[in-house]
């Protein structure tokens, strides 16, 4: 049986200093998001309309979000189910059940975060007139 070794990748940060680069079990990058140009930010607040409801507003271009974590909790008393998009592309479903208060929490570990595309807000699609309360953990990177 043949004896494998790991295989450490470095890349080069933007002083020209060599930094590991982490992958995934399947071998694949994970983004990096310590660099300068990451802006880790968190927003909440409440949404109430029928459709598509813009939680983190376009990025502007050449920008996207990475979504760390993301919590959303029904303030009504009527079921309502919750489509996370990103523009027009749906990324995540989410039932929340008739009862005030229920809630789901959503957590995001690298490399499995959400992640918008070039200059797309982050909307929450409710199936209903129904209040939904929201927090959001992401970060606001160049593409």
């Amino acid at each position: 049986m043949p004896t494998t070794m790991p295989v450490l990748f470095y890349y080069l940060d933007p002083n020209g200093e060599a930094q590991p680069l982490q992958v995934s079990a399947d071998g694949l990058p994970v983004r990096i998001l310590d660099r300068s140009d990451a802006q880790q930010a968190c927003q909440q607040g409440t949404t109430n309309a029928l459709g598509d409801n813009i939680v983190l507003a376009t990025p502007g271009s050449g920008w996207q979000y990475i979504v760390a974590k993301l919590a959303v909790h029904n303030e009504s008393t009527t079921a309502t189910t919750v489509i996370v998009k990103f523009g027009s592309r749906e990324v995540w479903r989410i039932y929340l059940a008739a009862t005030a208060g229920d809630g789901k929490v959503l957590d995001f570990p690298a490399p499995d975060r959400l992640e918008g595309r070039d200059n797309q807000p982050l909307i929450l699609n409710l199936s209903d007139d129904n209040s939904v309360g929201y927090s959001v953990q992401y970060y606001r990177v160049e593409v």
